[in-house]
């Protein structure tokens, strides 16, 4: 797979194709996990190759390092794919529980860039799942573009079949960008089964990564310019996202979903509640084994 390698303020290393983020040591997904997210059960591919959210819940922590009111851009572009795609297919949960302890499993972390950038891993990783965004270079429509990389949707004309919709112009391009149009969809795909949309809120427009302000694609049909969509999901970007999360996938949320792995707090302490429990156990112990002497 073409692109480069950097290594983040943590000390990641990631495969970086323009704003798509692939760590370099991917881990693949327990088997427990990638059981409920088979798109489609007839191809047992499916749970090797793609890094859907179990169930359809994502939960989330907003960066404190955000503004208020770049932070509720944030939450207002998770509730608009909610909205678009339906909570019957998925929704957004803070990684937090009702009494504020930070939940253990893994959760989509949408993090402060300390550069002027847009980006995002593509798929659920094993622990947590990055987006990175700068409010003075990520508006509304961009956050909602990196949310959807980080749900399992690629860039649209990264599709094996780009080349029947669209024609690339390679001599239009600055050679060291030529890696953001190689076609990096290389698993199966339910999405793959709708039509190409390239009007898609997650497909380039005709000047991107031009080096010399001629086009660098072009609409195969009749050779017009493409329009970039950075504003909102078209009914096709709809339409593949309820195909990534069907319905028949999604669970009811609860509460205990976050504590499956165990719930901790910011200091990384049993929650109050957890140690209240197993104080009341003891307790009711101590009072039975007392009583008992006296029988």
């Amino acid at each position: 797979m073409p692109g480069h390698i950097e290594t983040d303020d943590d000390g990641t290393e990631y495969l970086v194709i323009d704003d798509m983020m692939f760590p370099r040591s991917p881990i693949s997904q327990s088997s427990s996990q990638a059981d409920q997210v088979i798109a489609d059960p007839n191809n047992p591919n499916y749970k090797l190759d793609l890094k859907f959210w179990p169930g359809g819940i994502i939960f989330y922590n907003i960066d404190p390092a955000f503004s208020l009111d770049y932070s509720n851009e944030i939450l207002n572009a998770m509730q608009k794919i909610e909205e678009n795609v339906g909570k019957n297919h998925l929704e957004f949960k803070k990684a937090k529980t009702s009494s504020g302890a930070i939940c253990r499993k893994g959760y989509l972390f949408v993090k402060r860039a300390s550069k002027r950038q847009c980006r995002a891993q593509v798929g659920m990783s094993v622990k947590h799942t990055y987006v990175w965004l700068h409010p003075d270079a990520c508006p509304f429509g961009t956050i909602q573009h990196e949310i959807l990389h980080a749900l399992g949707r690629y860039h649209e004309q990264c599709r094996p079949d780009r080349d029947k919709y669209v024609t690339l112009l390679p001599q239009n391009m600055a050679a060291y960008e030529c890696a953001n149009y190689y076609i990096t969809m290389d698993g199966p795909d339910p999405s793959l089964k709708l039509t190409y949309d390239s009007a898609s809120i997650m497909h380039y427009g005709s000047c991107h990564f031009s080096c010399n302000g001629a086009y660098t694609m072009i609409k195969k049909s009749d050779g017009s310019k493409i329009e970039p969509n950075r504003q909102s999901m078209t009914k096709l970007d709809v339409d593949k996202m309820r195909a990534l999360y069907p319905k028949e996938f999604k669970v009811p949320y609860s509460e205990s979903m976050c504590a499956e792995d165990g719930v901790v707090e910011k200091r990384g302490k049993k929650t109050f509640g957890q140690s209240c429990r197993i104080l009341i156990i003891i307790s009711i112990c101590l009072t039975w084994m007392w009583s008992s002497a006296f029988v």
